[in-house]
């Protein structure tokens, strides 16, 4: 079942961040499914850190361009990133540890997370991003 599905209204015009992007999509695919059948907890870690990786390539890859081509929103957008990661560390532990039951609200605060950041504060980079060449 598909939980949260791509469109071109999450388009950033440049291929390369929209299929990390679209990556990032699949894997809160896969962790929605992975609730939603009572994966064992083993796969419910494995798709926790799987998103947690990725994310953190997805979001180097991001603020590479943003410090080459000196965009201004920069430090604030890393700290929204920073934010995720530690949000997600402290999903990951507190589940690992049996001090958190993964809800239906933790995989809503992923989705609900990703598509404000996509359409907000990712999309201010991507003119730039445009003009600058990055494919």
């Amino acid at each position: 079942m598909v939980f949260m599905e791509w469109t071109e209204n999450f388009s950033v015009k440049v291929p390369s961040i929209d299929e990390q992007h679209k990556k990032l999509f699949g894997l809160i695919n896969d962790f929605y499914s992975g609730f939603n059948e009572k994966s064992t907890k083993e796969r419910m870690m494995e798709l926790i850190r799987g998103l947690k990786d990725y994310a953190l390539y997805h979001f180097s890859t991001e603020e590479k361009y943003m410090e080459m081509y000196n965009f201004p929103g920069y430090k604030n957008h890393k700290k929204e990133h920073e934010i995720f990661i530690e949000k997600i560390a402290d999903i990951s532990e507190r589940y690992e540890s049996g001090r958190l039951v993964v809800s239906l609200e933790i995989t809503n605060f992923i989705k609900n997370w990703l598509t404000n950041h996509v359409l907000g504060t990712d999309k201010k980079y991507s003119q730039l991003f445009v003009e600058k060449g990055v494919k």
